[in-house]
């Protein structure tokens, strides 16, 4: 198989599957209303698709950074890259 060079874990598929649905919803809610640039907190404005993505990357980094300092659960990390991306998306 051609993906036999990939080790697979549920929580590294979970994420991938959940990431593949949030695009699938994400390009549903913009077609049917699409959105608008909105000036938050960020220095500039921007769109729905932008905020999600810059969500995606601080979720990322935030993941990253938490197995690189500390031992303890990954969970937490993914209780606060929640929380940070609820914010941007919200109100960035």
């Amino acid at each position: 198989m051609a993906l036999d060079w990939m080790f697979w874990t549920w929580p590294s598929a979970a994420f991938f599957i959940g990431l593949a649905l949030a695009i699938t919803f994400m390009t549903i809610w913009d077609v049917r209303s699409p959105s608008v640039k909105v000036k938050g907190f960020l220095p500039i404005p921007f769109t729905r698709g932008e905020r999600f993505f810059i969500s995606v990357v601080l979720f990322i980094a935030v993941m990253l950074i938490w197995l690189a300092v500390t031992d303890a659960s990954p969970l937490i990390a993914v209780a606060i890259g929640l929380v940070v991306d609820f914010v941007v998306a919200r109100y960035g």
